[in-house]
């Protein structure tokens, strides 16, 4: 094998092993960064009414980024010192705080960036501009924060409710089972077998346990008015809860039944066929 070789042999084994790392990473870090939106969000409306308030005093971006850096804005510090950055090396101002919104990956603060960059082009004075701004994220934050109250008392009463359906449930379904265990011992005598079987009373139950996994998570979405992908999340959640229940339900009343009536196995031994 030529030194080429060799070489390229030693590197694939460390590669192949950073390759999992290195996803890992890539899809962590969108993670990580959209964590940061709601900290980013709860200091929009102060940031905003002092962006306003003082480009309506000073009138030179420049200068008016160096007094709001004095100030305190939490997550947005970093971003305000890349805005100023891109304006002290000459980029348009209208333009630097339309990439700061892009960065911060908020909506909220985009909006209020389009709202205040359109406002000041058309000629609205900053100062009323502020204040108007104020009010609107603070009440968009302040329904943001019932809608958050909502959806969790919502989940505070259905993944209990759907684990409690799923218990009882479960303990039905291994009373049916018991049921028709005893009505085929006597079936020779008296025909009092069950019409149903119990395995189309537990496809009944698991399907009742989808159909409320389902409405659970469409009330949990309505409420909090989040992605797609989030209501998938939230049924997934609430089905794996409510079948682990049941079949933890299911399975142990199953067994003490079992143990309590095993002198049933010796009747059926007993009874002629």
């Amino acid at each position: 094998m030529s030194r080429n070789g060799n070489y390229r042999a030693r590197l694939k084994g460390p590669l192949r092993e950073e390759k999992p790392a290195a996803l890992l990473a890539a899809y962590a870090y969108p993670a990580l960064r959209l964590r940061k939106i709601p900290a980013i969000d709860e200091q929009l409306p102060f940031f905003m009414k002092s962006l306003s308030e003082t480009l309506g005093s000073v009138q030179v971006p420049e200068k008016v980024l160096e007094i709001m850096k004095l100030n305190d804005y939490g997550v947005l510090k970093r971003h305000l010192e890349r805005l100023h950055l891109r304006v002290k090396s000459g980029v348009d101002f209208f333009l630097s705080l339309r990439v700061m919104a892009g960065e911060a990956c908020s909506s909220l603060l985009y909006e209020g960036v389009e709202v205040f960059v359109e406002s000041i082009r058309r000629g609205v004075s900053a100062g009323a501009l502020g204040k108007r701004l104020y009010d609107y994220l603070a009440d968009r934050l302040a329904m943001r924060r019932r809608r958050a109250q909502v959806s969790s008392y919502v989940r505070g009463i259905l993944f209990p409710t759907s684990c409690a359906v799923s218990a009882i449930l479960g303990l039905m379904d291994s009373l049916y089972i018991l049921l028709a265990s005893y009505s085929s011992l006597a079936s020779t005598i008296l025909p009092l077998a069950p019409a149903v079987p119990p395995e189309t009373v537990s496809r009944a139950s698991m399907a009742m346990m989808v159909m409320f996994s389902a409405a659970g998570s469409l009330a949990i979405h309505f409420a909090e008015r989040r992605s797609g992908i989030h209501l998938a999340f939230t049924f997934g959640t609430l089905l794996l809860c409510s079948a682990l229940t049941f079949l933890v339900v299911s399975s142990g009343t199953h067994a003490v039944l079992d143990a309590m009536t095993g002198y049933a196995r010796s009747l059926r031994e007993m009874v002629p066929k």
